[in-house]
Formats: structure tokens, C-alpha cells, sequence
């Protein structure tokens, strides 16, 4: 099936982690993941998979995919949001943890081809989605440190919505034949 792609991932995770005592960066990470998912279902979005600091998510494509996308980007912005009120008033469950702020995170969308599908032991399923649109998002994420951008888009997803993207050029994407157009949300 066709999907928009979400892969995320928190900004310092590995400095975090190194400081903060394990109980702390769990709370930590438990209100991180409830305001990212929180921004992903309540635009529709399939929260697939928790991996550590990353979050792997889908908004399936019906008809031309302009409705996935815009859900895609809503929830992008969404998360921003919960991040700057999470930061300012954190609940009591991570008030008291010092030195974790400013909580950011990197999200990266891309559109294509997917499978949904149960992987892994007979003992040990697991529900996820693969292909190679899920590792060009995986990829397009990894650029965050280069661009200082919260959210990055390819063009396969600017090409469902109407504007408010600015684009940051064609690059080349580890695995990916050919050059990757880069998108970048426009600032309201």
C-alpha cells in the first residue's frame, strides 16, 4: 500500500542518556513519546514502533494522498507545539529532572510504497511496515543535524500539498539512486 512515512527521532538522546540516571530518562522519554504519538493519532496517523529515542508512523494513502500528507504535516506542526509546552511546563512526572531541556526532535516525511506486515519469530511478532520508502525517511531524518530543521519532507510528499514548504535542494541519500529533493516546512 502507499503510505506518507513518519520516522522521528529526540535531539541529544546520547547526551541525555549519558547523564541521566535510567528511571529519569525512561519518565523522560515516556512524555516525550506520549505528546509525539499524541500528535500522530489525533491526525490519524499509525504509531508502528518505538525504537529507543525513534518513532517509526504511517498515514495510509487513499485516493491521490493529498489528505495523508496534509494529516502528515499537521501532525509534524502539532508535535512542535506539544515539544514548546512540554519544555515550559513540563508534567510532575519530569518537573523535577534537571538538565533535559529543551526537548527537540528531528521528524522526516516521505511518500511510497509500503508492506504492512507481522516480522519476526514465531514467539516474537512484531507489526511494522518496510520498503524502500521507509529507509529513504530513515535517511532524509538523518539530515537533520545538517539542515538545523525540525522537519524535513521529500518531495514526494511536497507534491501532495498546496505550498508552505521551503525547499533546501536536491541531495543524495545513502542507498537512494539519484538525488532526493528536500523540503523544509515554511515558518507561519
Amino acid at each position: 500500500m502507499r503510505a506518507v512515512i513518519w520516522v522521528s527521532d529526540l535531539r541529544g538522546f546520547t547526551d541525555l542518556n549519558e547523564r541521566l540516571s535510567g528511571v529519569d530518562m525512561i519518565a523522560l522519554l515516556n512524555a516525550y513519546f506520549e505528546e509525539m504519538a499524541g500528535a500522530i493519532l489525533a491526525q490519524g496517523g499509525q504509531v508502528l514502533k518505538f525504537m529507543g529515542d525513534g518513532l517509526l508512523a504511517a498515514f495510509p494513502i487513499e485516493g491521490d494522498g493529498r489528505a495523508a500528507a496534509a494529516a502528515a504535516v499537521a501532525a509534524a506542526r502539532d508535535a512542535l507545539r506539544r515539544f514548546e509546552r512540554l519544555n515550559d511546563a513540563p508534567p510532575a512526572t519530569i518537573a523535577a529532572i534537571a538538565g533535559w531541556r529543551p526537548l527537540r526532535s528531528g521528524i522526516a516525511l516521505h511518500a511510497g510504497e509500503v508492506f504492512f506486515g507481522n516480522i519476526g519469530a514465531p514467539e516474537r511478532l512484531d507489526f511494522t511496515v518496510i520498503g524502500p520508502a521507509v529507509n529513504q525517511a530513515s535517511r532524509v531524518e538523518a539530515m537533520q543535524k545538517q539542515f538545523g530543521r525540525p522537519v524535513l519532507l521529500t518531495e514526494a510528499v511536497a507534491r501532495l500539498l498546496d505550498g508552505g514548504l521551503e525547499p533546501l535542494g536536491e541531495h543524495s541519500l545513502r542507498g537512494v539512486p539519484g538525488p532526493v529533493a528536500i523540503y523544509g516546512l515554511a515558518e507561519p
